[in-house]
């Protein structure tokens, strides 16, 4: 019985020590972590242009003087980022020429593909390092399906960030219903865009420091409006644009709007902010007459709600 107790509390000390040696590992690459990423803090400037940003990376990378494998992943990952900064123009002329060609491009091609092969390579380093999947979609985004290099490439990858809980942008029309408050009236708002705009649905990724990855973000653009109160059409309006990224900014909102007691139409500009989340948005307006003596005291300030959904898809 003796030997059976001494032998359960060698085996838990021993796990304690596990546990210890694992805590101070773990510590030690947090440490390690901070260190190097003060020391590359202190070289980078964001004045660089991305040609000498280039050269302090190499210089950085080739230095071996960082310990932690996360800070080598980022050099790498941060160099993909500066080489398609620096050839962007050339990238940018190509996707030109492919779709006036009507011709997507593949890993064959010989024009141009050194850039995206240099820009994959430090992608693939920068994963091998540190498997990152926030990497994998910068990757998929900034080259694959940005710049469609290879269709056959892209389709594994992306169906991979799927299986992660990647779900990738579109363009498209955007549709939206909602409610306009203000102190004693209540207005029904329908919208729709009439140019497509860009559109990233929220899903969240889970990352190895178990942080969790999350965007959504869309943009509509050319935005018409009409709204109702009390069954009375009284108004429409026109904005250029509204982005929707957690924070809603509608920087110019034009209209004409009347009330159901006169049929005198009153001329207005009316900015916006708010959040967003999803599709769903919440945001502070304030009417702008452009004629004082049209202002009512109780038609200035709005709580706006509103749903938008995407309609006519496409990539």
């Amino acid at each position: 019985m003796k030997k059976l107790i001494l032998f359960f509390s060698l085996l838990r000390i021993g796990i304690l020590d596990a546990q210890f040696a694992t805590i101070g590992a773990s510590t030690q690459v947090d440490e390690n972590y901070k260190k190097d990423k003060l020391e590359i803090r202190k070289v980078f400037k964001p004045s660089l242009s991305a040609e000498k940003s280039i050269f302090i990376v190499d210089s950085l990378l080739s230095s071996g003087s960082f310990k932690s494998k996360q800070i080598i992943s980022e050099l790498h990952a941060m160099k993909a980022r500066l080489l398609l900064e620096k050839h962007k123009e050339t990238l940018d002329s190509l996707l030109f020429q492919n779709e006036y060609s009507g011709v997507r491009r593949t890993s064959e091609d010989t024009s141009g593909n050194y850039i995206f092969q240099a820009i994959l390579r430090q992608w693939e380093i920068a994963l091998a390092v540190f498997p990152n999947p926030s990497y994998r979609i910068d990757r998929y985004e900034s080259i694959l399906n940005e710049y469609g290099i290879d269709e056959k490439f892209e389709g594994r990858e992306l169906d991979t960030l799927k299986l992660l809980g990647y779900r990738s942008k579109f363009s498209s029309l955007l549709f939206s219903t909602g409610l306009r408050v203000s102190d004693k009236n209540l207005w029904l708002i329908l919208e729709t865009s009439l140019r497509k705009g860009s559109v990233q649905p929220h899903y969240r990724l889970k990352t190895p420091g178990g942080n969790k990855y999350k965007a959504s973000r869309y943009t509509e653009n050319m935005i018409l409006s009409a709204e109702m109160n009390n069954s009375f059409l009284s108004g429409f309006s026109f904005s250029p644009a509204r982005i929707n990224s957690f924070i809603m900014v509608e920087p110019i909102r034009v209209g004409i709007k009347k009330s159901w007691e006169s049929d005198t139409w009153r001329m207005f500009l009316r900015p916006s902010l708010g959040l967003t989340y999803g599709y769903f948005s919440i945001a502070y307006a304030c009417t702008i007459y452009l004629r004082k003596s049209e202002s009512i005291s109780n038609d200035i300030h709005y709580l706006q709600l509103r749903f938008t959904y995407p309609f006519l898809r496409s990539k």
